[in-house]
Formats: structure tokens, sequence, C-alpha cells
């Protein structure tokens, strides 16, 4: 079993722009993790890994033991900096590899 899950996760910002930047991505993300937990879940180390300038999509790396404060934090995220957002979690997986495929468009 992995020490880190992958999360592969949009955000957007009303009227359709997308983050393509990934100091601004992993600010985002740290302030939606103070917001809900205070400086204790700022601290959770995130790593963005690879953002997709086209459609906002960011895979991230967090330890298994951050996983679910992240994603808490980032489902009830709805604002930064005075614009509305919404964060999208599009995939999850304890194993990077698992971001390379998807499994449902598999075809034998």
């Amino acid at each position: 079993m992995s020490e880190h899950a992958a999360h592969n996760r949009a955000e957007e910002f009303a009227g359709g722009s997308v983050i393509k930047d990934g100091t601004l991505f992993r600010t985002v993300v740290t302030h939606a993790l103070n917001r809900l937990h205070g400086q204790v879940g700022a601290a959770i180390a995130v790593d963005v890994l690879q953002i997709d300038a086209g459609t906002g999509a960011a895979i991230l790396r967090v330890h298994r033991d951050g996983m679910t404060q992240l994603q808490s934090s980032l489902t009830v995220l709805g604002e930064y900096d005075r614009r509305q957002c919404k964060c999208s979690v599009l995939k999850t997986t304890e194993f990077l590899t698992g971001m390379a495929v998807d499994s449902r468009a598999w075809q034998p």
C-alpha cells in the first residue's frame, strides 16, 4: 500500500476561467484547507504534480493521512479571492500509475 494518494481535480472560477498556474492552484488548495481545518489543515503537504492548462485539471499528491481533509476542504470550497469557484473530483487513487489509464475506457 502506498503512503500517498493521487487526486485528479479540476478547479473552475465563475465565468468558466480555469487555473493554469501551479502556484495559484497550490494557493487555492492551501486556502481551502486553512478555511475548513485551520492552521493544522493548511500544514498538510499537497504536491501539484501536473496541470492541464486547457481544462484546469490538476494531479495532486497528498499523504494518505491528509486525504480526507483535502477532499472535504475542496468539496466545500465555494469562493476564493471574492470569486466563486468550484472543485470537481475527477479521479482518486492510491497509486500514481492509476492516473495514466482510465479503467472505464479500457477495451481488451
